[in-house]
């Protein structure tokens, strides 16, 4: 459900605000983790867990394929759009991480997804595709994170009271809530697609991704922006998540 507010800006205008119900909405959504695309861009599936890297030092390779099992995250719920397990091939960076599916077979044993594996140095994340995913030319299902939404609309409201209450201008309080080379607040990637996660041995899976967020003191801004100050916290936090589920 959408819903909408008019909302006034600083100079007196207004603007009309779309808002997402977010109602009993968690980060362990299944579209908080459907984040799998086919070769046409198009999302065929959801992560299930943790990815998990086998690393061989040097120049080294498997001279026969090796079985690699990936725990499902209980945690988070599989969409009824997605149908058949798989693996996914993890490539990118925190925060731009993409989600290939891979056509070789995985045994359901329950608790974990098993498979056959002959590349080295690869993530491989758990998953959940739909059917024919090769050729899907429409998106199947939602990457919509509503969790993750309400998050962001609720810190949205704080600065705008913030900045109502302070008599503050936007460009004052982002000034307040600037990055700084002085202090790093440095944060790795937590469990499910992690939005992983709980750790595997190798890395965090997809799922809330990390980064590093900085905050630093303005000597200018009289005291009325201390408060201001204090609710940058709110969004750095809010760029982690937003890092961390990307």
């Amino acid at each position: 459900m959408v819903s909408s507010s008019v909302e006034r800006n600083q100079d007196g205008t207004r603007r009309r605000i779309r808002r997402l119900s977010t109602t009993n909405a968690t980060l362990n959504d299944a579209s908080c983790y459907s984040n799998v695309k086919n070769t046409n861009g198009k999302l065929v599936g959801q992560t299930l867990g943790n990815c998990l890297e086998l690393q061989i030092v040097g120049s080294g390779s498997l001279s026969n394929p090796v079985e690699m099992c990936l725990e499902i995250n209980a945690d988070i719920e599989q969409s009824s759009d997605y149908t058949e397990y798989a693996f996914s091939k993890r490539t990118g960076s925190v925060g731009s991480y993409q989600y290939a599916p891979q056509s070789f077979s995985v045994t359901d044993k329950g608790t974990h997804l098993c498979g056959m594996i002959s590349d080295v140095n690869t993530f491989y994340c758990p998953s959940k595709l739909v059917s024919g995913w090769a050729t899907k030319t429409i998106d199947t299902g939602s990457s919509q994170c509503g969790a993750l939404i309400a998050v962001v609309q609720e810190v949205e409201q704080i600065q705008q009271a913030t900045i109502a209450a302070n008599n503050l201008t936007v460009d004052m309080f982002n000034a307040a809530s600037s990055p700084s080379p002085a202090t790093t607040i440095s944060t790795s990637p937590s469990p499910a697609t992690t939005i992983s996660t709980s750790p595997s041995p190798a890395t965090n899976s997809p799922t809330p991704a990390a980064g590093n967020a900085t905050v630093v003191d303005v000597d200018e801004l009289n005291s009325n922006t201390a408060t201001a100050n204090s609710n940058s916290f709110l969004f750095v936090f809010v760029a982690l998540c937003i890092s961390y589920v990307v």
